[in-house]
């Protein structure tokens, strides 16, 4: 069975620097890589994992994936952690472990940057495209294409390909650049020119999830089949209860109707 590649755990050992004043301890973190590890190594759905399959299956960027399982620090938002979860069939008391350790670990070790509220709403390939041709502003595409390649010469885009990415156009679903170096070059031209520098990694990040969730499948709502299980059995008696005492009633209401007959021709024939 394939396993996430992930380095070996090193929560009793100091992080350089230190937290607080002494230098102290990183909290443990393995009751909850435990957890991650045990779901994924023995699923109960049976399936066989692999880092690129969970993250496929949970539309989490495969980076998301890794760091979770790593509970390294800087520690990912408890969104993910509770995205891997619900995939991988947690019950309630593995999630409870999980969240009480990410608490522990939230205190001590410092956590990635939440994306701002304004690129935490581009949740649409369109509302990405309209914020990035907010940002070029007055540029034209030449001249896009010419601070792209004053960038990084071996990743850039000429006019055209910049066109058909930022134009406006009426697509419910305008197409998303795939080279990420590429990406990544435009972001940093685009967020220089609306004077915010520090929101390249933040773009691209969002960036990394609706590219992502092309590959999301859709998935029941279920919580946990712990819980669902014994609904679907309670379900199942109560539907055949339920058509038992049809079946009853149909019978009966035949043998009442033959009794009927049966004294209707005695006294006929009486």
């Amino acid at each position: 069975m394939t396993t996430i590649d992930m380095p070996e755990s090193n929560f009793n050992q100091r992080w350089p620097g230190g937290f607080g004043a002494g230098g102290g301890r990183w909290p443990d973190a393995r009751p909850l890589q435990a957890v991650l590890n045990s779901l994924y190594e023995q699923p109960k759905d049976g399936q066989t994992w692999t880092d690129v399959l969970l993250a496929n299956r949970t539309g989490l960027p495969l980076e998301d994936v890794r760091a979770a399982f790593a509970a390294a620090p800087p520690l990912v938002e408890w969104e993910v952690y509770a995205t891997i979860l619900r995939e991988l069939w947690a019950d309630e008391d593995d999630v409870a472990v999980c969240q009480r350790t990410y608490r522990q670990l939230a205190e001590h070790l410092p956590r990635r940057d939440a994306l701002p509220p304004d690129i935490a709403a581009l949740t649409t390939k369109a509302l990405f495209r309209d914020a990035l041709r907010s940002m070029k502003d007055e540029l034209t595409f030449r001249e896009l294409s010419e601070k792209m390649r004053k960038q990084n010469p071996k990743h850039t885009w000429e006019r055209s390909t910049l066109s058909r990415y930022l134009s406006a156009n009426d697509a419910d679903e305008p197409s998303l650049p795939a080279n990420k170096d590429r990406v990544r070059v435009l972001l940093t031209v685009l967020c220089e020119h609306a004077g915010r520098p520090n929101d390249v990694e933040h773009f691209l990040m969002a960036w990394e999830r609706l590219r992502s969730e092309r590959n999301r499948p859709v998935r029941r709502s279920i919580p946990s089949p712990v819980i669902n299980r014994p609904v679907r059995a309670e379900e199942t008696s109560g539907t055949s209860a339920r058509t038992t005492s049809s079946v009853n009633a149909t019978l009966l209401v035949a043998l009442l109707l033959a009794v009927v007959a049966l004294i209707v021709v005695v006294i006929v024939l009486g």
